[in-house]
């Protein structure tokens, strides 16, 4: 019984290693490995595509870099708030335009 447990163990550390290689949290998949079963995680990490742990970051921070902007750039706020206005200011005339051709 005690051979089996090692076993279990033994392949749950493989299961890690295999999930680090790929870009996956190599703890998070040991865990599971140890709760369900090596073979079904080491299949479900196996068929998981291969991350790319720099580019992830660098779109994590391209992401980060554009909200910042958005938030600092006031201008585009009044932008689109006179976008707002303008398009309540045409439905308004398109409205009583409406309105004058019906009543006619």
């Amino acid at each position: 019984m005690i051979e089996v447990g090692i076993f279990w163990l033994v392949t749950s550390v493989l299961v890690a290693i295999i999930a680090n290689a790929r870009g996956r949290s190599g703890l998070g998949y040991f865990a599971m490995s140890i709760l369900l079963s090596p073979l079904i995680t080491c299949i479900f990490v196996m068929c998981m595509p291969k991350l790319d742990r720099e580019a992830e970051r660098q779109r994590k921070v391209n992401e980060a870099n554009e909200l910042d902007r958005r938030i600092r750039e006031p201008e585009d706020l009044d932008t689109r708030r006179s976008n707002d206005r303008k398009w309540t200011i045409a439905l308004f005339i398109s409205v009583a335009a409406l309105v004058l051709v019906l009543t006619r």
